[in-house]
């Protein structure tokens, strides 16, 4: 398995979604801001993300729009 660490901004709230199965996932977006030195401005970039199980269950209640993950 791998893993993946990304810090940003949320852009919106942890959406959750329960399965009949039992499982349970949470999706929201996290916007990454860099430095372009060729525009001389920063720019985001966008990621979209999907936790399941018990994370999905934590994101569902603190994952809010704004936050700093």
């Amino acid at each position: 398995m791998n893993t993946v660490v990304i810090v940003g901004r949320v852009g919106r709230d942890a959406e959750v979604k329960y399965f009949e199965s039992g499982k349970v996932r949470a999706s929201f977006s996290l916007a990454v801001n860099h430095w372009d030195s060729k525009s001389s401005s920063e720019i985001t970039d966008w990621f979209n993300v999907d936790v399941w199980d018990k994370q999905a269950e934590f994101a569902g209640e603190y994952v809010k729009k704004g936050i700093l993950i």
